[in-house]
């Protein structure tokens, strides 16, 4: 709610002369579907700063609570442990033969 607007005191799209509302706009924008600019601006035509502000946090808050969720399912799963094993695994298996034939030819032995 403490971002940078302006004293024009409309919500209108002009990173010229209202940077800090353009902003807020590209952001709102860009975290619903790229909504049109013109489109934020009928919305809130005829309102203040306020209710802008309080509808861009209100879809940040929204965006990072669902990435939290997804953050604390993949962390209480075992998903990264899996993930890397397989990749442990498919890169011993491409790198043994390569090895072996290094292994070889300079007269050295590993055991496993």
């Amino acid at each position: 709610m403490s971002a940078v607007t302006d004293n024009e005191a409309h919500v209108h799209f002009d990173p010229e002369n209202q940077p800090g509302v353009s902003n807020l706009m590209q952001i709102l924008s860009s975290l619903s579907d790229n909504r049109p600019m013109a489109d934020i601006e009928a919305e809130f035509e005829g309102k203040g700063y306020g209710d802008f502000k309080r509808a861009v946090a209100d879809v940040v808050c929204e965006r990072l609570e669902a990435i939290q969720a997804r953050y604390n399912e993949v962390i209480a799963s075992n998903m990264i442990e899996e993930v890397l094993k397989e990749g442990a695994e498919r890169a011993s298996a491409m790198a043994a033969p390569k090895l072996d034939k290094v292994q070889r030819a300079i007269g050295m032995e590993i055991i496993d």
